[in-house]
């Protein structure tokens, strides 16, 4: 959390909620989705990332491994083929998810805990998932928070942009909170240079089938476009779809409940990559969706609770932000 970006995600995480998997600005709600992570390269395809295996099974895996290696080494090209994928998308926002939530309880005790600066507090903020993704998250999204660009090469990641980048804003809450208008929901739909976009944007809307006979791109997209459970390490998480429909080119009605089934990870998982079995709507990429009256109006009733909240936890926010600055300070 320290650093110069801090405040942005320290801001960020004021206004997750947990109960919803997502951020509430004043103008609604916004999350990380499984498409961030398709667009930094992670796979929502493959199997799942199992527990650790047993002593037995650790040293039958080894031998492969070694043979494999064996192999390799033969071959002409020296090269490795991906045949086995895992599935590491759902896995690592999972973990995101879960670390926004832990973060934001913290955030919320500290504004009742009087004796927040004693290192032997049990307040202290343990961060495991890739952080630096909720960080460009917000980039991509808050165009007058960006840095300055790096130049992507031919055919390179859209991540390089990012490369060892800060900003610094005299007032980052301000600019989040008057963003409306400025808010970009579907930045992966442009072009930029030297990036090449992923086909699942199409400059005309599609109804398809999904059946096995589906492309690969097309058929990890369909996961970000349904409510589903996201099995990580010691957590399962709901997918949010239903509350950020915006964010994927389509028009937002007032959420419906999801009842939240406490589920063990395998029956989570089934959940999760089970073929879906109805035509799947995918707008074109330029297609900008907006509000209904109903969620519009639902909304603005619940804005000034949302504020009440977030000036509550601004106070719990600044001492996160200190305390880290205080333990970077430190260890340098």
């Amino acid at each position: 959390m320290g650093g110069k970006n801090g405040c942005f995600t320290g801001i960020l995480a004021e206004k997750w909620c947990p109960e919803t998997k997502s951020v509430n600005f004043s103008w609604g709600e916004s999350t990380i989705t499984l498409e961030d992570l398709l667009i930094v390269g992670y796979s929502a395809l493959g199997s799942r990332v199992f527990c650790p295996v047993e002593t037995d099974e650790l040293n039958e895996l080894e031998e492969k491994l070694n043979q494999a290696r064996s192999e390799l080494n033969k071959s002409t090209s020296k090269r490795a083929l991906h045949r086995t994928r895992i599935a590491l998308a759902p896995t690592v926002l999972a973990s995101i998810y879960k670390d926004l939530s832990s973060l934001k309880e913290k955030i919320v005790a500290l504004t009742k805990f009087d004796n927040w600066g004693n290192e032997d507090n049990e307040l202290a903020v343990t961060v495991r998932s890739p952080f630096q993704l909720v960080q460009t998250w917000a980039w991509e999204r808050f165009l007058h928070l960006r840095p300055e660009l790096n130049l992507i090469k031919m055919g390179g990641r859209r991540f390089a942009w990012w490369h060892e980048q800060f900003i610094v804003v005299e007032n980052v809450r301000k600019v989040i909170d008057s963003a409306k208008d400025d808010f970009d929901w579907r930045p992966y739909v442009k072009p930029v240079t030297n990036w090449n976009s992923p086909k699942f944007y199409r400059e005309k809307e599609m109804l398809i089938s999904v059946d096995p006979n589906l492309s690969e791109k097309l058929l990890s997209f369909s996961h970000c476009l349904r409510v589903s459970k996201l099995v990580g390490f010691e957590c399962i998480e709901q997918y949010p779809l239903h509350r950020v429909a915006m964010q994927f080119g389509m028009d937002q009605d007032l959420p419906p409940c999801v009842a939240r089934i406490n589920e063990i990870p395998f029956i989570a998982w089934n959940y999760y990559s089970k073929p879906i079995c109805y035509d799947l709507y995918i707008p074109c990429q330029l297609n900008e969706g907006d509000v209904t009256s109903q969620y519009s109006e639902w909304w603005n009733q619940s804005i000034s609770c949302l504020q009440g909240a977030s000036e509550f936890s601004f106070t719990g926010t600044k001492k996160i932000m200190e305390m880290a600055k205080g333990k970077k300070e430190a260890d340098t």
